[in-house]
């Protein structure tokens, strides 16, 4: 069964705007917002990279999901 199976349907690449909040009451921070998801290790899990900005500076992230 592939990983998280919610995800599947997710699969591809997205767009959208990323909204940062870095201490309670500070005005939000917005940035272009990429992410895309993706099965890997023959559909064991499921890996989600993504990028944003802050401070004029490129931010990354990446997450490796699988379930038993």
């Amino acid at each position: 069964m592939p990983a998280l199976t919610q995800l599947t349907d997710l699969i591809g690449k997205w767009q959208g705007e990323n909204h940062l909040w870095l201490y309670p009451g500070d005005p939000v921070h917005l940035s272009e917002s990429l992410a895309e998801i993706s099965p890997v290790f023959q559909g064991q899990f499921s890996e989600l990279c993504y990028t944003w900005a802050e401070g004029g500076k490129s931010q990354e992230g990446r997450m490796l999901l699988g379930q038993m």
